[in-house]
């Protein structure tokens, strides 16, 4: 049976962290969401590693924030009457994780471990030993999904892909949230390969972010696709790579997998919250 389409809005936060300053990257944040009237939203997503940065070129760099997250991620739920997902570093012995924390307005959370890893987590990051999750305990009459950049693409870009899509449309997640740190150019990339992707007109970049996303996700029907980026750059050199940047994406948005309609999307530079109602439930059809 077809999982019937979501209601009520959802909000994406796409902004730039202060690379190894969770707090001031929280400080941002609050800013952002302090500024934008959220009334009615029943789940806001923020992006990968979404206030310590992305790029380390050790696990002992990576900041140990992940109490933090959670305090403000809690705090955030309860006084939004939400579901907030917040993509953070989980550090658990010697093994710290690309991690999603799901935090319920009840004070109650739920960490999910990526398990996909891309090139520039391999420096610092354990791949995720649980498989993908999809909670039925999150958002009332809903399937809320999990998520996390290269998640969505093939398992070490081998192989046919649509693993994520494919545990999703099994699960019949009907919301999935998605945390990301999409890169415009590989970290190994030389600079001539950056410089001749932001030649490209940034309307032209983020229809061919979302138009990705989508083909990644086309074994996934019936759900909305909710997707927080971040933006900005960091230096190679944070990655141990010498000069140049990593550039970011952005392009956050709100997709209608049913009909690959975009919902609304945040541009490929701009720090901000997408609010987006989402489509109503079509009433059961009626005998005669």
């Amino acid at each position: 049976m077809s999982a019937a389409p979501p209601r009520g809005r959802v909000a994406c936060v796409q902004l730039e962290p202060v690379h190894g300053q969770p707090d001031a990257s929280r400080a941002k944040c609050d800013a952002l969401l302090d500024s934008t009237p959220l009334d009615g939203v029943v789940l806001i997503v923020l992006p990968e590693m979404a206030f310590t940065g992305y790029l380390f070129d050790a696990a002992a760099r990576v900041p140990r924030d992940a109490e933090q997250t959670q305090r403000w991620c809690v705090e955030r739920a309860r006084r939004h009457g939400c579901v907030v997902v917040c993509g953070a570093p989980r550090h658990a012995g010697n093994n710290v994780y690309n991690a999603q924390l799901v935090a319920r307005p009840d004070g109650t959370t739920t960490w999910y471990d990526k398990r996909h890893l891309y090139d520039a987590d391999e420096a610092w990051c354990t791949e995720g030993a649980n498989p993908f999750q999809s909670l039925g305990d999150a958002i009332a009459d809903e399937r809320l999904g999990l998520g996390i950049c290269m998640d969505i693409n093939p398992y070490r870009f081998t192989g046919p892909g649509g693993e994520l899509a494919s545990f999703h449309r099994d699960a019949g997640t009907s919301i999935l949230a998605f945390s990301s740190a999409w890169c415009e150019n590989h970290p190994s990339d030389p600079p001539s390969v950056v410089r001749r992707e932001r030649g490209v007109a940034p309307a032209a970049r983020q229809r061919r972010t979302i138009q990705g996303w989508l083909r990644r996700l086309e074994p996934l029907e019936n759900c909305i696709f909710v997707c927080a980026d971040r933006v900005g750059r960091e230096p190679l050199t944070c990655l141990g790579l010498g000069e140049g940047a990593c550039v970011f994406c952005g392009a956050s948005c709100v997709l209608d997998l049913a009909t690959g309609k975009v919902l609304g999307a945040l541009s490929t530079t701009e720090e901000g919250v997408l609010v987006v109602d989402l489509p109503v439930a079509a009433p059961p059809p009626t005998g005669d």
